[in-house]
């Protein structure tokens, strides 16, 4: 049905939500995958999507879409042709970059309703690790660094 079909009574759905408070709290349960669409259907809706109201209360009250993805290193082995012999691919497991250590390096990439919101940078250290907990945290960072020498 769209938005000037009626619904029964000869009014459409814009008519019956009159105001941008309505229209935004029936939009707030809208799927972000369907925002992109009904930003096109009017300027009214696009205007109440693209309002920063919009995503607060999205957030607020929990319709945000969430999602966390690993970010990988990609590489071609075919590009190795070029004299780059820089990615050793023994250097990485299904999370990142293996260390001297053994500890894991990953980035995550945040997602809210689709748009990028952040990224998290993880140093991942390995419980069995042969190496002293000091030692590892003194080669990954200064904040690590002071961690280890409570």
């Amino acid at each position: 049905m769209s938005a000037s079909q009626p619904l029964g009574l000869g009014l459409g759905i814009l008519d019956v939500l009159q105001d941008d408070d309505s229209l935004r709290s029936a939009l707030l349960r809208t799927p972000a995958s369907d925002h992109a669409k009904l930003r096109q259907t009017c300027s009214r809706i696009r205007e109440i999507i693209d309002s920063p109201l919009f995503a607060q209360e999205r957030s607020e009250d929990g319709f945000a879409e969430v999602s966390v993805s690993l970010v990988l290193p990609q590489h071609d082995d075919d590009d190795n042709d070029n004299g780059d012999d820089d990615f050793d691919s023994e250097q990485y497991n299904d999370l990142g970059y293996i260390g001297e250590y053994g500890e894991t390096s990953s980035e995550a990439t945040i997602l809210v309703d689709g748009n990028k919101a952040g990224t998290i940078s993880m140093q991942l250290l390995p419980l069995d690790s042969q190496y002293n907990f000091h030692e590892v945290g003194d080669s990954i960072s200064d904040e690590l660094q002071e961690i280890t020498t409570l």
